[in-house]
């Protein structure tokens, strides 16, 4: 799952404990026909063009939407099933709730290569939508001022990514493990991982960890080398529990990506105490001005003599995982679920 899947579960395992309102659920590319004891529909795109456009799936959610008859729909990542749903909405007179999720929701994008041909055609099918959405959340304030930017709109509420907070686990002294956590696809750049695992292979009892599902081919080549370091491990796809677990015990996380909206895995790492070494995404400023981790401003040398420095300096990065729990309990918790609930049920 990516993070929006990981926030949609937390959601619906959230209003099924605490509301009684029905819930269903609608996504493509899922073997799962139940999940917190709601039940999946899964779309069935055009063939053959499901594979190549999300558009495809427009039959298949017009007729699930009318099947299900919801009185709100809520929607996440700027994708053209916002703009199906919001055809639903209008028609039916319901409720539309669109929930950013990434940076690329609130910035028009700019086309340039041929393989962008789908995102040519679905972009305005999701812009349709973001138009008539009743109620807009976004997860960070820098979101907000783009939309209002970009689009002319504005943000019913801001609310932060939640996760439920775990029990405090004492963590390995003699040994560090850096963590690397997403799914391996270009935006993401794991190859900045792997370069810099191979950059600080001389530094004793610590350990590169790369976990998350191959999404683009060009990388196997690059991880089997990468399995060579005596220093890296690549663990594959692992479940939210294990990549949580593998969080509790571990001392960093280093995030590559090009873009993000405000990434789980943050949130995560935080909540177990776990600082966060960025190359270049720090939404709203989290990491520099609430002392969470550091920025590298998209340095590739800064942000090896920061991991290393860090490394090498345990007393250093004691400090700076020390007050990252506590910020994060406060600032992500259930809370922020309970909002949105109130958001979604009263839209």
């Amino acid at each position: 799952m990516g993070g929006s899947e990981v926030q949609v579960r937390y959601i619906m395992a959230y209003m099924r404990r605490w509301t009684e309102h029905e819930l269903s659920m609608i996504c493509r590319n899922t073997k799962m026909s139940v999940e917190h004891g709601v039940p999946i529909s899964r779309t069935s795109p055009l063939w053959p063009f499901g594979r190549y456009f999300k558009a495809a799936d427009y039959i298949s959610v017009r007729k699930l939407l009318r099947r299900l008859k919801p009185d709100v729909v809520y929607a996440r990542r700027g994708t053209p099933l916002v703009g199906f749903a919001a055809e639903y909405c209008r028609r039916f007179d319901k409720r539309l709730v669109f929930h950013i999720a990434a940076v690329e929701d609130v910035v028009r994008p700019r086309f340039r290569a041929i393989d962008s041909i789908p995102k040519r055609l679905e972009r305005p099918l999701y812009e349709y939508g973001l138009r008539r959405a009743d109620v807009i959340v976004a997860q960070a304030n820098y979101q907000t001022a783009l939309l209002q930017q970009n689009y002319g709109l504005a943000c019913s509420a801001v609310l932060p990514n939640f996760h439920p907070v775990p029990a405090s686990v004492e963590k390995e002294v003699n040994t560090r493990t850096v963590l690397w956590v997403a799914n391996i696809k270009s935006v993401k750049r794991p190859e900045i991982f792997v370069n810099l695992a191979r950059k600080c292979e001389s530094i004793e009892n610590t350990e590169f960890v790369m976990i998350g599902a191959i999404q683009d081919r060009r990388y196997r080549g690059i991880l089997k080398e990468a399995s060579e370091l005596s220093n890296f491990r690549y663990l594959g796809p692992q479940p939210l529990e294990a990549v949580n677990r593998h969080l509790e015990l571990g001392h960093l996380l280093v995030n590559t990506s090009r873009e993000e909206g405000f990434p789980n895995t943050f949130i995560q790492a935080w909540l177990r105490g776990v600082p966060v070494v960025s190359l270049e995404v720090d939404p709203d400023e989290m990491l520099m001005e609430h002392g969470m981790g550091i920025c590298c401003d998209g340095s590739l040398d800064q942000l090896a003599t920061t991991v290393k420095a860090l490394l090498e300096n345990s007393d250093k990065l004691r400090s700076l995982a020390s007050n990252v729990r506590a910020i994060a309990m406060d600032m992500y918790s259930e809370r922020n679920c309970e909002s949105l609930v109130k958001l979604i049920v009263n839209a």
